[in-house]
């Protein structure tokens, strides 16, 4: 399996003013889906994949949500799940106000012909697949002890990335 790893720092621009990032290479996994990379400098990293090219989109990753800190002397262990590829799907992670996932949240995605509700996983992620592009979507996220969100005009086009906060009551 390919994928993408790529840090915030940076060394510089190129010659046409394009960032150069300090680390920013493709990974393969071996036959039981694993890599170990044991010379991370601590950064903060996003783990992308090419749908088109792996026919598999990113259901939910474990323990956090992308982007993923790694500090100094850190070991840590980042687990992908992945389902076919969709054209059009949103990928919800629901998180505390100190950043930690909230489990069993419910997640509803509406819009005119449209109206999935999923709960939260372990991981604080709902992953909706084969939507219709569209900006009108409405989600709206709700759980016993917070505060209701509603996000209305979601524009989801392609593979779509959504991070909520939930506020406790």
């Amino acid at each position: 399996f390919l994928f993408r790893m790529k840090g915030t720092k940076t060394i510089g621009v190129d010659s046409s003013a394009n960032v150069i990032y300090k680390y920013d290479k493709t990974h393969t996994t071996d036959s039981t889906g694993t890599v170990l990379l044991n010379t991370l400098e601590w950064d903060t990293y996003a783990i992308s994949i090419d749908e088109s090219l792996t026919g598999y989109d990113v259901k939910e990753s474990c323990a956090l949500p992308q982007p993923r800190s790694i500090g100094p002397a850190i070991a840590t262990t980042t687990t992908f799940f992945l389902v076919p590829h969709s054209a059009n799907s949103l990928h919800v992670a629901v998180l505390t106000t100190e950043g930690g996932v909230i489990q069993n949240a419910i997640v509803n995605v509406t819009r005119i012909g449209v109206d999935t509700t999923l709960q939260t996983t372990l991981c604080g992620q709902a992953f909706f697949s084969n939507l219709t592009s569209s900006s009108d979507y409405t989600v709206t996220v709700s759980l016993s002890g917070f505060s209701t969100e509603i996000f209305t005009n979601v524009d989801i086009s392609g593979p779509t990335d959504l991070t909520l906060t939930l506020t406790p009551q």
